[in-house]
């Protein structure tokens, strides 16, 4: 194993490990904000919501024939709205 080799293993391993350290955030945020009685259903929702986007995303990418640009604007914008109305309404 060369140098460069290990650099890329490393930097994927640490790509990884941060896309699971995000994911972990919105589990324990969902926990710590609701009730003892709604937690299991706050976590099915969460698991819900996360499969359907993972199923929905290859079928956005194909629909707007793989352009990037297009299909980062798609995917962020909702987030962006629901952000900002958050951001106004408190």
């Amino acid at each position: 194993m060369n140098l460069a080799s290990f650099v890329r293993g490393t930097k994927k391993l640490t790509q990884m490990n941060v896309a699971f350290g995000l994911l972990d955030e919105g589990y324990v945020t969902g926990m710590e904000v609701s009730s003892a009685p709604r937690r299991s259903q706050i976590t099915l929702m969460q698991c819900v919501g996360w499969t359907t986007g993972l199923c929905l995303t290859p079928l956005v990418a194909w629909a707007v024939g793989g352009h990037w640009q297009i299909f980062t604007l798609l995917t962020t914008l909702p987030c962006a709205v629901v952000f900002l109305a958050f951001r106004l309404v408190s």
